[in-house]
């Protein structure tokens, strides 16, 4: 379960809050703290809306929420990689411009 469950980005922040900071017990409170709060928000939420809305209505809700988490996710990649892409094409056509435009010396003669 372990294996499963590592790997949350919650983990890896934590984690690499304790490296950086090098202090683990006031990071494991402030993460335990973090959790139950989030925990707590939305079991009071998660009630409030099953009391208000019908199941059914909270499963559209539910399944549409996480539709359009997911396109966002991937459209983000998406356009992170095209980003990436148009980048490394700028700075190449950037090399041959400046190497286009460099002054051009005079090599001297080798025996001068």
């Amino acid at each position: 379960m372990f294996a499963a469950e590592w790997g949350d980005l919650t983990q890896l922040a934590t984690a690499a809050l304790v490296a950086q900071t090098g202090e683990p017990l006031p990071v494991a409170v402030a993460a335990v703290a973090a959790l139950w709060s989030v925990t707590v928000l939305a079991v009071v939420v998660g009630s409030q809306a099953g009391r208000l809305l019908s199941q059914r209505l909270l499963n559209r809700v539910s399944a549409a929420v996480f539709t359009l988490v997911g396109l966002f996710v991937i459209g983000s990649a998406f356009l992170t990689r095209q980003t990436q892409l148009m980048m490394t094409t700028l700075r190449s056509r950037n090399r041959c411009l400046v190497s286009l435009n460099a002054p051009r010396t005079q090599a001297s003669p080798p025996f001068a």
